[in-house]
């Protein structure tokens, strides 16, 4: 009598087992959907870490010294140089100036030539992107086709400028509008200085570095204010000590092209880079123009080379734009 107990027990374990080992076991279907969901994750999972292989890429190549260089030379070919044409520009429009009506129209004609530089700048770098864009496009548009990615122009741009699109008509203005309160500062401060100078009869290398340390740092204040009434505090990058260091940075590039903008005054004899700059005489305006913007740009440049192997590259204020 027990035998036919255990043979049932037997038997029902046995169909137990087996309908844990059918549960156990996937349907087609399921595997279908298991490989789906899995092929999902593998697929996001590979995006996400090319989204962060190209993100390292782009900031290696943003804090790359010749990134960098095409920075600084873009910034100078375009607000730095146009920042002394103009203030000389502006000086000589300037109506029987006293010692403050001169001091104002020439900080104008710095803010002008800084606003209207950055806007050249922008145009430049959009039209490098545009370029770019429509030379990996199979189809380019017609206004595309006309600006040949192959042409000369357009290969100079590249190298001169760093492709970017365009930011908005209201981001470039504000952000024009923050830079030129800076060179507002920068250039109201400069020829006061050169006087004070020359009064205390300071040879031409000791009134250089005053002048471009005064004129950098009116610059640096002015482009902070500018950035928090035309930026925000959040985008003016003021609450990091990184932040506050490209900032620095950059005013020092300012305090070369305001030094070296010494060079172009008659009041100190002992000026030996006359011969580089030449001397702005009066006696032409457009030549004194372009001896000013000249001054300035060969500053800047000099002196913003100088910091790119000195500044860890995060710290450079040529990577704040374009770092991801």
């Amino acid at each position: 009598m027990t035998e036919p107990a255990n043979e049932g027990a037997d038997q029902s374990s046995a169909i137990f087992e087996d309908k844990d080992f059918v549960t156990d076991v996937e349907s087609p279907l399921e595997s279908q959907r298991m490989d789906s969901r899995g092929a999902a994750k593998l697929a996001v999972t590979t995006d996400s870490e090319k989204d962060m292989t190209h993100a390292e890429k782009c900031r290696s190549k943003c804090q790359s010294v010749p990134f960098a260089l095409r920075e600084i030379m873009g910034t100078a070919l375009t607000k730095i140089f146009w920042s002394g044409f103009f203030w000389q520009l502006f000086s000589f429009a300037a109506v029987g100036p006293t010692y403050w009506t001169f001091a104002l129209a020439s900080g104008f004609g710095d803010a002008f030539g800084v606003f209207l530089g950055n806007w050249v700048r922008i145009g430049m770098e959009s039209l490098a992107s545009a370029s770019l864009a429509s030379a990996e496009s199979s189809s380019p548009s017609a206004s595309a086709r006309k600006c040949a990615p192959n042409s000369m122009f357009v290969n100079m741009l590249r190298i001169i400028f760093t492709p970017s699109p365009f930011p908005g008509n209201y981001n470039s203005l504000m952000d024009s509008l923050a830079v030129s309160i800076g060179a507002f500062c920068a250039g109201c401060a400069w020829q006061p200085m050169v006087n004070h100078c020359s009064s205390k009869m300071l040879n031409f290398n000791a009134a250089a570095s005053l002048v471009g340390f005064v004129c950098g740092t009116f610059f640096f204040f002015g482009y902070a204010l500018g950035k928090v009434l035309f930026l925000g505090r959040k985008k003016a990058g003021l609450e990091t000590l990184q932040g506050v260091v490209r900032d620095v940075s950059l005013a020092v590039g300012v305090m070369g092209a305001a030094a070296f903008f010494v060079g172009t005054d008659v009041q100190f004899p002992d000026n030996w880079l006359q011969d580089v700059v030449g001397e702005r005489s009066g006696n032409s305006i457009p030549l004194d123009c372009l001896k000013s913007g000249f001054s300035t740009f060969l500053g800047f440049v000099c002196v913003s080379f100088v910091l790119v192997f000195l500044l860890p590259a995060p710290y450079l204020w040529t990577t704040a734009r374009f770092e991801v």
